[in-house]
């Protein structure tokens, strides 16, 4: 004899007045922090980590090899998915990036920070605290980085040198693509490539934004 349907409260209450048509919510309560440690992501024809919770990620001592898309992509999706909120403390630290991206041409950026931002909220910030530091990049062309309405990025102590170029179509996109981001540093990276593939351009922001060397040759385009 079945027990029927175990009974339970809820709770209700009005709906904020700020919540508008078009609007969309996330359970805060239900983000989990997030581990990805000492693992290899291989062939994969899409990403090999798609990321977004807001509590603490790390992302640290793993191998991307050739993945087709961005080895790691971090969204917001509130455009068609409707998955996820934003981040609000990353660390991407030991990991080795080898050739990624080739499926995403031009833009075959082994991170990208792409939250899908309608033009009416473009002067906001959506992702913050993203730290980018102690890893090695193997490139098959520029692209590096992405990074779209995001404060308070760290690139540091990173190595990188550009791979085999011989197999794959060769993207005209800057190593690193910023566009409306504030509070962004490169520091102490060893970059070693051809000063034509070293830029940093940036999009609907100032360039006080931005604190970087130039010791390996970065350079600073405004679009």
């Amino acid at each position: 004899m079945g027990l029927g349907p175990i009974p339970f409260r809820m709770r209700y209450r009005p709906v904020p007045k700020e919540l508008k048509e078009k609007h969309c919510v996330e359970n805060l309560t239900k983000t989990p922090e997030l581990v990805v440690r000492n693992n290899r992501f291989e062939h994969t024809n899409t990403r090999g980590l798609l990321v977004t919770t807001r509590k603490k990620v790390l992302i640290e001592g793993n191998t991307f090899f050739r993945t087709g898309m961005h080895a790691i992509l971090i969204a917001n999706d509130c455009n068609s998915w409707y998955e996820s909120g934003a981040v609000k403390d990353v660390t991407i630290r030991n990991n080795k990036f080898i050739e990624c991206g080739y499926n995403s041409f031009p833009n075959t950026y082994p991170i990208a920070i792409m939250p899908e931002t309608h033009k009416f909220v473009r002067k906001q910030y959506v992702h913050s605290n993203i730290n980018i530091v102690d890893n090695e990049f193997t490139l098959f062309g520029p692209p590096l980085l992405f990074a779209r309405a995001t404060k308070n990025i760290t690139f540091e102590r990173n190595k990188v040198q550009i791979g085999d170029q011989k197999n794959f179509p060769i993207s005209n996109q800057p190593m690193f693509f910023l566009e409306h981001c504030k509070d962004v540093r490169f520091r102490s990276n060893v970059i070693e490539a051809d000063r034509k593939a070293t830029i940093i351009q940036i999009k609907d922001m100032k360039k006080s934004q931005i604190k970087y060397d130039d010791k390996n040759g970065l350079q600073l385009i405004t679009k």
